[in-house]
């Protein structure tokens, strides 16, 4: 039995030890944030949010600000808003659905909260790196298997990723016209970012059905390594093979299930069409026709949001709004693309990162509220 301190300071805590790997292991890993990241992670967003802010106003009035959006019909508003519902409503269908490819019997609830914490901290980390290690956090918290829950959810990263590089590339391909116009040559900075994921894909995907290719190129980088700093080479090959016995057990159970793989890859595409989607709402509401189908719409955001995602900044603020502005100046009037940025940005990032973080908040004071009344 836990002590009433022992409770509250694993209550508390967003770092912590459990043991992952294989069953009955009883190595300890580190997993989640540490409270000095975390709050290293809040004050580099909100100078970067200080400052884009700062720039908005330079070249839009509050008063210009506040007529525009009066003008918004509200409906459109509220069918962006449904999207990013929609968005969640389906994370939490895959989540559902790995967890029980890995034996673990989870609600929709619990899915649904498991995805909005996620999004959350991958909010608030740079290059999204927070929200999966907060994710098996809670799942931890709730009594789930560390390394099964781990092994769920590298998947559902690699088919995350998967479908976002599909959707950025097939955008690049077909609106490439569109996005000569609009950037010229800061389109190449955007096949960078594009590059980039498309490149982390491939490791994610070698990484679990691979063990062959991830031996080789482990070795490959280890010798390239040892030339520099033999200690770190060795550590960096320790810990390597470490994660790839985690990933070729992902592989095991992914190969007995090839309907579910195929189910959350297409339920991932709805996933992300619904967010892609929010910017041609943004159009509607602003009664703008600029000859845009909503697919075409659906891929310049995919451009734009794949092209930006590692970007070690949190919620890859500053940057996704230069961006938009950038590529959808060919949507917009000019008069108008920044309050469209604006709105489009609240609906998709601001306004669902105040709410996820008042679940979070609330999962959190409700479990510590547990906590307390089980220790009395």
């Amino acid at each position: 039995m836990m002590s009433k301190e022992e409770k509250s300071s694993l209550s508390e805590k967003t770092e912590y030890e459990a043991h992952a790997g294989d069953p009955g292991s009883d190595r300890p890993v580190r997993i989640g944030l540490s409270l000095k990241s975390l709050l290293i992670d809040l004050c580099i967003f909100g100078a970067v949010l200080t400052v884009t802010v700062f720039m908005i106003f330079r070249q839009v009035s509050p008063r210009e600000m506040m007529q525009a959006l009066q003008s918004v019909r509200s409906k459109y508003i509220y069918a962006g808003l449904g999207m990013m519902g929609i968005y969640f409503l389906l994370q939490s269908m895959n989540i559902k659905r790995l967890t029980a490819v890995f034996e673990m019997e989870l609600s929709f609830r619990r899915a649904l909260k498991y995805a909005l914490t996620g999004f959350f901290f991958s909010s608030i980390t740079p290059a999204s790196t927070g929200g999966k290690p907060m994710q098996i956090y809670y799942m931890h918290r709730d009594g789930y298997s560390v390394s099964k829950s781990t092994m769920a959810l590298i998947y559902e990263v690699m088919n995350y990723e998967l479908v976002m590089a599909l959707y950025a590339v097939t955008g690049f391909i077909f609106c490439y016209r569109q996005l000569t116009v609009a950037l010229g040559r800061i389109r190449f900075a955007l096949i960078f970012g594009i590059s980039v994921n498309i490149m982390v894909v491939v490791m994610l995907i070698l990484s679990i059905f691979s063990a062959r290719t991830i031996d080789r190129l482990t070795g490959i980088l280890v010798r390239i390594t040892s030339v520099f700093a033999r200690k770190k080479a060795k550590a960096i090959e320790k810990k390597i093979r470490q994660t790839a016995g985690n990933y070729e057990a992902c592989a095991v159970y992914l190969k007995k299930n090839r309907s579910v793989m195929v189910s959350t890859f297409v339920i991932a595409v709805f996933q992300l069409f619904a967010m892609f989607s929010i910017p041609f709402f943004v159009c509607l509401g602003f009664g703008v026709d600029a000859g845009f189908s909503i697919f075409e719409i659906v891929a310049l955001e995919a451009v734009a949001y794949v092209s930006l995602v590692f970007l070690p900044v949190p919620g890859a603020v500053g940057a996704s709004e230069g961006v938009f502005v950038l590529i959808f100046r060919i949507v917009f009037p000019a008069g108008l693309v920044t309050m469209a940025m604006l709105l489009s940005r609240c609906l998709s990032y601001y306004l669902i990162l105040m709410i996820t973080g008042l679940v979070t908040a609330f999962f959190s004071l409700l479990r510590k509220k547990r906590n307390l009344s089980l220790s009395d």
